[in-house]
């Protein structure tokens, strides 16, 4: 029983959150195998109870199960008292990290991993019957199910890492249909909605291989979002987007906070490079921005062309845009801005007509503009385009 974590100390600096932890097991062995029975763990005002069953052996079993009607789950370590500058890339100039997947080490252990708990909650966000049920074995995890239920909507997903012959092997599949969650770091609103899928099919042995050489698809529509436009809001989306947020913002914008009522990306990737179908959509209280990219995750280039437009009726028109014309080019760790507000991209030095920026679909652009749902017709396009490679579970329900 331990009344207040918070006596410990610190760790590198940080205070321990104070909150009392106490458990209580019945432990038992026999013939090399080590069982913890009818656990119960309490953490504050939360409790969690489950077992575990260790066997010994030339690849040693592990099987844990976890179970609770409804868990508050504070952070083991109190904010840092500074907020750090963004990450910096790698020594070699990559954003990407070389990171290996632990392949051998995974061989060296087979386990088994339930998890259910009614009802988690971490302060305004709250998450309902969620689960995990894990397999590893003969170096082969198997995530079968998991997911959870928020305010509304649920999310399922699965996911396989294989070390396969030489080559380790990943596919991911998540599922989500109209989530609410709450609020949380990166979204202050409480209302905001979004559903989404994300299919990945990888091989490699590092996180830069595997990212380099995926296939699969990424689509998200997110509608009612809100942003705190600060450091630490850019340290949750990085400094290009923070940077592109207020080169878009009006000229006389002053808010320290975005509303967006929706942000659509439906994007595919093949061999490692992400490329919108047709573009990304982002409509906030103000404006509407379509954005059409490629991104090779291999080498890192990316090259991104932004079209920006006032809303109608919020009073502000295109001159007092600052950048309605917006290209990206370079690399993840350097990306290089260029802006024109009569229409000029400026590329290597010389000035490119954009032609009212030809890469977003001009036909789709100009009916967006003129829709009174353009959230829904940009999310129906993207839809439409993707629809052959998105789950059938999915689509059947849109």
């Amino acid at each position: 029983n331990i009344p207040d974590l918070s006596d410990i100390g610190t760790i590198d600096g940080r205070p321990i959150h104070p909150q009392n932890v106490k458990w209580d097991a019945i432990v038992s062995g026999s013939d090399g195998e080590l069982r913890i029975n009818d656990v119960t763990l309490e953490i504050g005002d939360s409790e969690i109870n489950g077992s575990l069953l260790y066997k010994p052996g030339s690849v040693p079993e592990l099987d844990i199960e976890l179970l609770s009607d409804s868990f508050e789950s504070a952070p083991f370590l109190e904010e840092p008292i500074s907020v750090p500058d963004s990450e910096q890339p790698q020594k070699d100039g990559r954003v990407i990290p070389d990171i290996a997947v632990p392949f051998e080490a995974m061989k060296k252990l087979n386990a088994a991993l339930r998890v259910r708990i009614g009802e988690l909650r971490r302060d305004d966000l709250t998450l309902f019957d969620a689960h995990l049920n894990a397999n590893l074995r003969g170096g082969r995890l198997d995530v079968h199910d998991a997911g959870f239920r928020g305010r509304s909507g649920t999310l399922v997903s699965h996911a396989i890492v294989d070390p396969g012959q030489g080559a380790g092997q990943i596919s991911v599949d998540v599922v989500a249909k109209d989530v609410m969650l709450g609020t949380t770091n990166v979204n202050l609103n409480p209302e905001m909605i979004w559903s989404s899928t994300i299919n990945i099919d990888a091989a490699g042995n590092d996180l830069r291989t595997l990212l380099g050489n995926a296939d699969g698809v990424v689509f998200f529509d997110i509608r009612g979002a809100r942003t705190d436009n600060t450091k630490r809001a850019n340290l949750l989306y990085g400094d290009l987007l923070g940077e592109l947020i207020g080169a878009l913002k009006p000229t006389k914008e002053t808010s320290s906070f975005t509303d967006f009522d929706c942000i659509i990306t439906p994007a595919k990737i093949d061999n490692g490079t992400v490329t919108l179908e047709p573009n990304a959509f982002v409509q906030t209280d103000k404006l509407r921005v379509a954005a059409k990219s490629k991104i090779n995750l291999g080498t890192e280039r990316l090259d991104v062309a932004i079209q920006t437009t006032p809303r109608r009726g919020v009073g502000i028109s295109a001159g007092q845009l600052i950048n309605p014309f917006i290209k990206i080019t370079g690399t993840l760790a350097k990306p290089r801005l260029s802006i024109d507000e009569q229409g000029v991209i400026f590329k290597g030095g010389a000035a490119v007509a954009t032609g009212g920026l030809s890469l977003v679909a001009t036909g789709l652009w100009d009916r967006i503009k003129r829709s009174d749902d353009a959230c829904g017709e940009s999310a129906k396009a993207g839809r439409e385009l993707l629809h052959d490679r998105l789950p059938t579970r999915l689509t059947d329900n849109q």
